[in-house]
C-alpha cells in the first residue's frame, strides 16, 4: 500500500507514520522538511509547501497513491486546493477534522449527533470543510476522521498550557509555582494516546466501510483535568498549586485561548466509538492515561532538548494566578510581557515594527 501523509511528523501524525512504516507500507511524507528525523527503507520525503498548489502538483506528478491523509487543512479554500492537487493521484482521501465540531454535552457522542460548535472558529471551519466534502463531486473516495484531545510523548493535554513546550507546565509544578485551571477541573473528558489513534486511522485505509463516512477516533474512558494534574504530581513528586478560575472568567482573561476554553476545554465531552470498532475491529484503547501520560511526563523531565522556556506563558500564569488567588509574585517585566501578548493593538504595532526591522 502506498500512503502519503501531509505533514506526518507532528504530535498527532508521527505515531501513524511509524505504524505505517512498521506495517511495511510504502510511506511518503509531504512537508517542509523541518522535523524529518525518522528514517526507514520504506519512508520517503517529498519536501515542499503543500499550499503552493502548482508547485505541489509538479512535485507529485510522477506519483500515485492508494491513500492520502491530510492533517494540515483547516478551511474550505485550502481543501479545494488539496482536491485539485490530488485529483487523479489517490484512491482515498482522508480529511482530519475534529471532534470539537460537536457541541459540548453530557451524553456520549456518536456520529449521529448533530454537529455545529460554531462558537470556536476552528471548529466552525472544520465543519464547513466536512460539508463541502459531502457535497462535492470528488475524483476519489473520501473519509472524515474526527480525533478529540490527543496526547503523545511531547504533548500534555491540558486547558492552559504553553504552545511552545509542555515542559513549562511540568516545570512550574516542580518549582512550586501555581498553575491555572478552568472551572473546578472536574469536566468529563476523553483523552486519546496518538499510538491508539494510529491503529484507528490506519484501519480505515482502503476500507470500503470507510468510504463516504465519518468516524470519531477517541478513547471511551472518561477522565478529568484534575486526573491529569494527579499524574503529573505522581511523576514529579510535587504537589501542584492549582488556582481554579471560573471558565467564563478565565476565557475572558486569556483572549488567545478564549474560544478554545469556552467551547471545548472548559466543557465536558465523551464518545461512543461503536462505529469505528465495527469498521476497524482491532481498534481499542490500549494505552490508559496513567501509563501514557506518565511516559510523557518522564520524557519531558529527562530530555533537556524540550526544556524550552516560554516566558510569555510564565508571565500569563504569574499575573493571573496572583490576580485570582495564587502566591506567585510577578515582576514588572512579567506584567509587561503579559499585556504585550494579550493586547491586540500592541500586537499589531509589534508586527509592523518587525517588518520595518
Amino acid at each position: 500500500m502506498k500512503v502519503l501523509l501531509i505533514g506526518g511528523t507532528g504530535t498527532l501524525s508521527i505515531d501513524t507514520t511509524q505504524l505505517c512504516i512498521d506495517r511495511n507500507y510504502e510511506v511518503y511524507l509531504f512537508n517542509r522538511g523541518h522535523n524529518n528525523t525518522l528514517t526507514a527503507d520504506n519512508l520517503h520525503y517529498i519536501t515542499g509547501n503543500i499550499n503552493e498548489t502548482e508547485n505541489a502538483r509538479k512535485l507529485i506528478e510522477n506519483y500515485s497513491f492508494d491513500v492520502v491523509v491530510d492533517y494540515l487543512t483547516f478551511d474550505k479554500e485550502t481543501l479545494k486546493k488539496r482536491i485539485e492537487v490530488f485529483s487523479g493521484k489517490t484512491k482515498q482521501f482522508i480529511f482530519i477534522s475534529s471532534a470539537t465540531v460537536y457541541p459540548p454535552q453530557s451524553r456520549r457522542i456518536n456520529e449521529n449527533c448533530p454537529i455545529g460548535n460554531d462558537g470556536w472558529i476552528y471548529s466552525k471551519k472544520k465543519r464547513i470543510c466536512e460539508e463541502y466534502l459531502r457535497g462535492a463531486n470528488l475524483p476519489f473516495e473520501f473519509t472524515i476522521v474526527r480525533p478529540y484531545v490527543t496526547y503523545g510523548i511531547k504533548r500534555i493535554p491540558f486547558p492552559v498550557i504553553s504552545k511552545k513546550s509542555c515542559w513549562n507546565l511540568v516545570n512550574r509544578i516542580q518549582k512550586g509555582l501555581p498553575i491555572l485551571m478552568c472551572g473546578d477541573g472536574n469536566q468529563k473528558i476523553t483523552l486519546t494516546h496518538t499510538r491508539d489513534f494510529a491503529v484507528g486511522i490506519t484501519g480505515l485505509f482502503l476500507n470500503p466501510k470507510a468510504y463516504g463516512e465519518d468516524f470519531n477516533i477517541a478513547g471511551e474512558t472518561t477522565y478529568t483535568w484534575n486526573d491529569v494534574i494527579h499524574i503529573i504530581e505522581r511523576h514529579t513528586g510535587k504537589k501542584a498549586k492549582v488556582v481554579y478560575v471560573k471558565t467564563e472568567v478565565l476565557a475572558n482573561e486569556i483572549s488567545s485561548l478564549r474560544e478554545e476554553i469556552l467551547f471545548d476545554k472548559g466543557r465536558s465531552r465523551s464518545f461512543d466509538n461503536s462505529k469505528l470498532r465495527e469498521a476497524v475491529p482491532e481498534f481499542e484503547e490500549k494505552i490508559n492515561l496513567y501509563k501514557g501520560l506518565g511516559e510523557t511526563v518522564d520524557f519531558l523531565i529527562s530530555d533537556t532538548s524540550v526544556h524550552i522556556n516560554d516566558s510569555i506563558f510564565h508571565a500569563t500564569e504569574d499575573v493571573l494566578c496572583k490576580k485570582h488567588g495564587g502566591n506567585s509574585k510577578p515582576a514588572f517585566k512579567q506584567y509587561i510581557q503579559y499585556y504585550w501578548y494579550e493586547n491586540v493593538f500592541i500586537q499589531k504595532v509589534k508586527k509592523k515594527l518587525k517588518g520595518k526591522g
